[in-house]
């Protein structure tokens, strides 16, 4: 096969200058910072497509278009597709201009490019794409698991159980070619390993971290599991390792992440399930402080999670229905809002939040079924229509396309943890130190105006600081406090860090308890030498002083 052929079928078989030239040209043409102006602007008209089997091969992908004023959704007979492979979980681009579509047997990824103003989908040239070996020439990642797109339309991420080498798995990333309509693996680290099979991969709403939550691994019998959590490089879409997620035990089955990016979610458990939240830290997109744990009933499992839009509520699938948790919009915490229903049934890439209203679609045997949010409770009510038919029985994937991320024209300040607790520390003496960060959230520069203390006990915490006046978006700078009591019992107090965004200032709670010092006890001398005595005499006496 000439070389121009291979290149064009199977673009990770081209020379790494080609693609290198490739990424520059894409660069070039349509820069990183005008991803985020187009994709502020709100869709027109919103899509939900899903992946279905048929009668007789092959399956296809079926269309609605959804009404914006009751959430309605009305199939477009004339935009079904016909798909190559069987079909799976589904992702659309954060720009709408692509739809893929896993194929988990066939571990290929099929592309297709929107039509914006109808909808429909036309399958590009080169697809199906596949992962080709990179670290391991002689083992390429298959089984394909999850996938996920980030939010400036750049790069896919595709989660794999069997990886570079066997007992591991792997994510690899591709760039997403606009100019040429094709998916090309990365030139440099396209593939990341794994220790567990990567059952779900979420981006941020900004797109600057992917959440990896891993389930149990067969080979190697480990049923223990984590969600590690990478910073995306905005330019050339590499994944790093910055942590973990939340601290779910024993076979983690499903994760969320609360759309304004403040809390992070996981459902894991195995006689029994649990639900648990955690802080997002907007330093680094880790989720470890915070961690808030709901436990279910003995017998009760949850393995599918979706968070809606507003991020008010969580929908849960457990063994007895699908349950609405309330989540607190300080702390994440969650509380039972509705009981468990047999309403519907859902699980991992088959139900989606509509990102710009108050809807909650899922794929069931008899159609996507579709949802009203009670804005106070967040009951669902079937909407008018629903279920709404596919011509098929099943489903396999599910996806809607729009997107809530919007351009934050302001700064944005963001101290945490949002509060401190030193614990006891004798009077007199000093704690460890103590670190928090501030960061800028938003697109323009956070203007610094002051970090100092208030309340009651203000005297006995010290803060030092590296923040400079000026701090960038996405930035971040840190304030380190010391707490040092000078009287018995509680003490407290506040960071206070005044800004130029709104809710200026900022408030961290600071805590700690001073302790009374014990009592310190010294002998004079150390040793006492007494010279030999007679049985039945007194030697002469010898002083020992004590000294409190």
């Amino acid at each position: 096969m000439p070389t121009q052929s291979v290149c064009s079928a199977q673009p990770w078989k081209c020379p790494r200058a080609r693609i290198f030239r490739k990424l520059l040209s894409i660069f070039v043409g349509f820069p990183f910072a005008a991803c985020f102006s187009v994709n502020a602007q709100t869709p027109i008209q919103q899509y939900v497509y899903a992946s279905v089997p048929t009668t007789s091969a092959p399956p296809e992908i079926a269309v609605f278009s959804k009404d914006s004023t009751t959430g309605a959704l009305s199939p477009l007979s004339a935009a079904v597709t016909p798909t190559k492979l069987e079909g799976g979980a589904m992702a659309i681009d954060a720009l709408g201009r692509f739809l893929f579509v896993l194929d988990p047997g066939n571990s290929k990824i099929s592309m297709f490019q929107v039509d914006r103003n109808s909808g429909a989908l036309t399958e590009v040239p080169a697809s199906p794409f596949s992962a080709a070996a990179t670290e391991n020439p002689n083992l390429a990642p298959t089984a394909a698991l999850s996938l996920a797109t980030e939010a400036s339309g750049q790069f896919l991420y595709v989660g794999y159980a069997a990886g570079n080498f066997v007992g591991q798995s792997a994510i690899n990333a591709f760039l997403i070619d606009s100019t040429d309509s094709q998916l090309l693996p990365l030139p440099v680290n396209s593939s990341t390993d794994l220790d567990s099979p990567p059952f779900g991969l979420i981006a941020d709403a900004k797109g600057r971290y992917l959440y990896a939550g891993m389930g149990p691994n067969p080979i190697t019998n480990n049923v223990d599991a984590i969600t590690n959590v990478y910073k995306i490089d905005p330019l050339s879409g590499q994944l790093l390792l910055n942590g973990s997620a939340g601290n779910g035990q024993h076979f983690v089955r499903s994760i969320a992440l609360d759309p304004r990016g403040r809390f992070f979610f996981e459902v894991w458990g195995t006689s029994s399930g649990s639900i648990g939240s955690a802080f997002i830290s907007p330093v680094d997109g880790t989720a470890l402080s915070g961690i808030s744990l709901f436990s279910l009933q003995p017998g009760e499992l949850a393995v599918a999670l979706v968070a809606e839009s507003s991020g008010k509520f969580l929908y849960v699938q457990q063994t007895s229905g699908v349950a609405t948790y309330a989540i607190d919009q300080a702390t994440g915490a969650l509380t039972p809002s509705q009981a468990a229903s047999a309403l519907l049934q859902f699980t991992n890439g088959k139900a989606v939040a509509d990102p710009l209203g108050p809807y909650f679609y899922a794929l069931q045997n008899d159609g996507v079924r579709g949802f009203q949010i009670d804005p106070i409770a967040g009951g669902l009510t079937a909407l008018a229509g629903s279920p709404f038919a596919v011509g098929a029985n099943g489903g396999r994937g599910l996806a809607i396309s729009g997107s809530a991320v919007q351009a934050i024209a302001a700064p944005v300040a963001v101290l945490f943890p949002t509060s401190k607790v030193f614990g006891s520390v004798t009077v007199g003496q000093s704690s460890n130190t103590m670190v928090l960060n501030v960061t800028n959230t938003g697109d323009q520069t956070l203007i610094v105006n002051s970090i100092g203390l208030t309340g009651p006990n203000a005297a006995e915490f010290a803060v030092t600081s590296n923040c400079p006046v000026s701090l960038g978006g996405g930035a971040s700078c840190s304030v380190s406090v010391v707490f040092s009591p000078r009287a018995v019992g509680s003490r407290t107090a506040a960071l206070s860090v005044g800004d130029n965004a709104p809710g200026s200032p900022q408030m961290a709670q600071l805590s700690g308890i001073g302790e009374a010092p014990l009592p310190g006890v010294t002998l004079a001398p150390g040793t006492v030498s007494f010279a030999t005595t007679d049985q039945g005499t007194t030697s002469a006496p010898q002083a020992v002083t004590l000294t409190n």
